[in-house]
């Protein structure tokens, strides 16, 4: 795990206990972190640390663990204004009689800073990736831009109704704007709400816009009992079944 720059870093944490969550799960007791300016460069034992690095910190990371950055694999970022909002509900009712009427409200500002606060917290807690499914992302790509996090970006869609294909159009409009940018850190994903909420035939639109910017999907399934049951009702399968014969499983899926 030894990197390229020997002697002088900006940052050496010592004395921590590393999990490495490598393939081999590597582990050192009582390891080192050699960081210089924004690249981690080298990890390992802390006697051969000591013997190799000079910094210009160096942080004490006794009775500590030091483990890679934590992946949120399905948020909202900037509903974090909503936290505790009506949370007693089914969730049909939560979102057609409370939540949709809010956001309703939001304008695209309102997206930079709620994700800001959202990513604020998320790297409070380790949290250094994120898999983001919402409406004006191209504020959330930009406040991810900024702040330096990795990101999975995906327009929410639904339909099929008066701004179906609108969405369809921005969320074409936000892997080309995003992705791939930010160095690499922002990729865009097309984002199906859900069976609920996208007829079949506009799922299988968003499943060919997947295909055509050769990325993958990010959808909520089986949330709740009522969707498994309506689901079976209508269609006479589960919604995993459902979204398989329609072919969304031989894209990469977030579910």
């Amino acid at each position: 795990m030894k990197g390229t720059i020997e002697g002088h870093v900006s940052l050496l944490i010592e004395n921590v206990h590393i999990l490495t969550i490598d393939e081999n799960y590597l582990e050192f007791e009582s390891g080192f972190i050699a960081v210089d300016g924004q690249k981690i460069v080298d990890v390992g034992d802390m006697r051969a640390g000591r013997a190799i690095y000079t910094a210009d910190r160096v942080i004490d990371g006794r009775g500590r663990f030091a483990i890679p950055g934590l992946i949120n694999t399905h948020t909202h970022s900037a509903m974090v204004l909503f936290r505790g909002y009506a949370n007693d509900l089914p969730l049909w009712e939560w979102l057609s009689e409370k939540i949709w009427p809010l956001e309703d409200e939001l304008v695209d500002e309102d997206i930079y800073w709620l994700s800001l606060l959202a990513m604020a917290e998320m790297i409070k807690s380790g949290t250094t990736t994120f898999s983001d499914m919402y409406m004006f992302m191209e504020e959330t790509a930009r406040a991810v831009d900024e702040v330096g996090m990795r990101a999975a970006l995906a327009r929410g869609l639904q339909g099929p109704d008066e701004n179906s294909d609108l969405r369809l159009k921005e969320n074409r409009q936000l892997w080309e704007n995003w992705h791939g940018a930010a160095g690499a850190r922002i990729k865009v994903m097309v984002g199906p709400h859900a069976i609920y909420t996208c007829s079949t035939e506009y799922l299988r639109k968003c499943i060919e816009l997947a295909y055509e910017l050769d990325t993958g999907i990010h959808i909520h399934i089986s949330e709740t009992e009522k969707e498994v049951r309506d689901c079976l009702d209508e269609h006479g399968k589960t919604p995993v079944a459902y979204l398989d014969e329609l072919g969304l499983f031989s894209l990469p899926t977030l579910a």
